[in-house]
C-alpha cells in the first residue's frame, strides 16, 4: 500500500511540471531514433533551464548539502564491475545518438542473487535503490516487459540542477518515484530488478546499471566516470 501511495503522489506531481514530462517524451524519441538531434539539443537546454527554476522555487532540498549515497542497499564499491571502476568505457557515447555505439559509459553494480529472482540471497528481501544525490525525476519507465526491445527496462533519470548532472538508474522492478517528483539524497527510488532487453536474460547477473551525464549550458552532454564519486558515498545497510 505504501508503494502504491508513493506512486500515486508522484504521478500527481507530474501534472504540475510540464517541462519534465516534455523532457521525458523527448528522451524517449531520441532513444528510439525518432528525433532530430540538433533540434533536440536546443530543446533540452530550454527544458533543463525550466526544470531547474522549478526545482529551486520549491525549496525542498538543501543545495548546500553535498552528501552522497551509494545507490544499492547494503553493497559498496567492491561490487562494481571491473577493477576500480574499469567497466566504465565511454567510447564515443552521444546522448543524442546512441545507435551503433558499443560504449558503456556506466558502472554495473552487482548483488548476490544466484537464483535471479531480484531478491538478495543474504537478506531474502528486495534490494532498494537509493538516489545518490538530491534532484528531480525527468524521465522514468514503469511498465517494461519482455516484448519491448529497450535496454534500460524500468529506468529513472534524475537531474540535479545545482551541478547540472543527470543520474541514470536502470533495470529496476518497481519504481517509487515518477516524472516531476523532487527527491532527496538517499531516498529510496526503486527496487533492483532484471528488466531490460539484455538484463532479464539468464546470462546477465542481477545488477544496477548506473551512469552520470554532465550537461553544459548549450545542451550538450558528456558521460562522467562515477567511480570517484561513489568512493565517497555513504552505504545504507540492509
Amino acid at each position: 500500500m505504501l508503494q502504491a501511495s508513493m506512486l500515486a503522489q508522484a504521478r500527481d506531481s507530474a501534472s504540475i511540471l510540464p517541462a519534465a514530462l516534455q523532457f521525458h517524451q523527448l528522451y524517449q524519441q531520441l532513444r528510439d531514433g525518432l528525433a532530430d538531434t540538433a533540434t533536440a539539443r536546443v530543446r533540452v537546454r530550454t527544458l533543463l533551464s525550466e526544470i531547474g527554476r522549478y526545482y529551486y522555487e520549491q525549496k525542498t532540498v538543501d543545495a548546500s548539502d553535498t552528501s552522497l549515497f551509494f545507490p544499492v542497499q547494503g553493497y559498496g564499491l567492491q561490487m562494481i564491475g571491473g577493477k576500480n571502476g574499469s567497466d566504465y568505457v565511454p567510447g564515443k557515447y552521444n546522448f543524442y545518438n546512441t545507435f551503433g555505439n558499443r560504449s558503456h559509459p556506466a558502472h554495473d553494480i552487482f548483488v548476490t542473487d544466484k537464483d535471479q529472482d531480484a531478491i538478495d540471497d543474504n537478506s531474502n528481501q528486495p534490494i532498494k535503490i537509493f538516489s545518490v544525490t538530491p534532484g528531480i525525476v525527468v524521465s522514468a519507465e514503469h511498465c517494461w516487459d519482455t516484448t519491448m526491445n529497450t535496454r534500460g527496462g524500468n529506468y529513472i533519470y534524475i537531474y540535479e540542477p545545482e551541478t547540472k548532472m543527470m543520474y541514470y538508474y536502470a533495470h529496476n522492478t518497481v519504481l517509487f518515484v515518477d516524472i516531476g517528483q523532487i527527491v532527496q539524497a538517499g531516498q529510496p527510488i526503486a527496487y533492483m530488478g532484471r528488466t531490460g532487453l539484455n538484463a532479464y536474460k539468464k546470462r546477465s547477473p542481477t545488477h544496477l546499471h548506473f551512469s552520470m551525464l554532465q550537461f553544459r549550458e548549450d545542451g550538450t552532454a558528456f558521460p562522467v566516470k562515477g567511480y570517484r564519486y561513489l568512493k565517497r558515498a555513504r552505504v545504507i545497510g540492509k
